[in-house]
């Protein structure tokens, strides 16, 4: 059997200066690693996604409060939600989703007055970075979504509507991006079965790092007037960074048709961990 002889003066030395050399490559690539680290971005308050997931290992949750108010022909409508998505990153550029509206309440004023109450839709997705953003290229994401009639029976959809976007951002320079987001969906309500797209487009400027605020126009459904018409806004609002990995938000957004919501706000809290 060969016995390995204790390390003489001189072997101890140079043991002490590679665990040195060692000790100080660590410090050098510390913030090499957490410049690798995923910058915080959310995907809420504006309608446009982010193409950036939250990064390997991390949970994210964006919950919110949002309110809208309708004109009606024969009275109003007013809606109260409380949306919360979770993220949840399984890769460098690969998140899994799950989403809802949560609680409910819409209120129909005028002749004949209803209200109703409860759990909303649940959604499923996968958000698929193509492509990492730097001060010359844009940012490329790929997410698909399964949306899932299991809210409560005078809330939830009519049936499971699968969709695609391909949501883009660009660094225009000073601080200033341009977000971009097309898609469809397979959707069903009243009159069957048909395809609808959607589009964004949100121009947003960072204020001392921590601020962000943003303007945009989103087209949330283009379809036929049979399936509820073109429904468009233009939204604006702020997102502030209070620490490195937490967000506030609040946006407001006015419809541009008679087919649009005529309010909506919103604002909410992002926190990951």
């Amino acid at each position: 059997m060969y016995l390995e002889k204790p390390a003489s003066g001189a072997g101890r030395k140079g043991l002490g200066q590679a665990c040195g050399i060692a000790l100080l490559s660590l410090m050098l690539a510390g913030p090499v690693i957490a410049a690798d680290e995923e910058a915080f971005s959310t995907d809420r308050p504006d309608f446009v996604d982010s193409p950036d997931p939250v990064g390997t290992g991390h949970v994210q949750t964006e919950a919110g409060l949002a309110y809208g108010y309708n004109k009606l022909n024969d009275g109003t409508q007013r809606n109260w939600s409380t949306p919360i998505m979770l993220r949840l990153g399984v890769a460098r550029d690969v998140e899994l989703r799950l989403e809802t509206d949560g609680w409910q309440h819409v209120a129909t004023g005028g002749a004949e007055p209803a209200h109703a109450s409860g759990s909303g839709d649940l959604s499923v997705s996968t958000k698929w970075r193509l492509h990492r953003g730097d001060e010359s290229n844009a940012g490329v994401a790929l997410i698909g979504q399964l949306d899932l009639p299991a809210g409560h029976h005078d809330l939830h959809g009519y049936s499971m509507r699968p969709s695609l976007r391909l949501t883009s951002e660009f660094d225009l320079g000073r601080e200033w991006s341009l977000g971009v987001m097309p898609g469809f969906i397979y959707d069903k309500d009243d009159c069957g079965r048909f395809i609808a797209g959607f589009f964004g487009a949100s121009l947003g400027k960072d204020f001392a790092g921590s601020l962000h605020a943003f303007a945009e126009f989103a087209a949330e459904q283009i379809a036929a007037t049979r399936h509820g018409g073109n429904q468009m806004t233009f939204d604006a609002g702020l997102a502030w960074q209070v620490m490195q990995s937490a967000q506030i938000d609040f946006a407001v957004s006015r419809g541009l048709n008679a087919d649009s919501t005529d309010w909506q706000g919103t604002m909410g809290f992002s926190w990951r961990f």
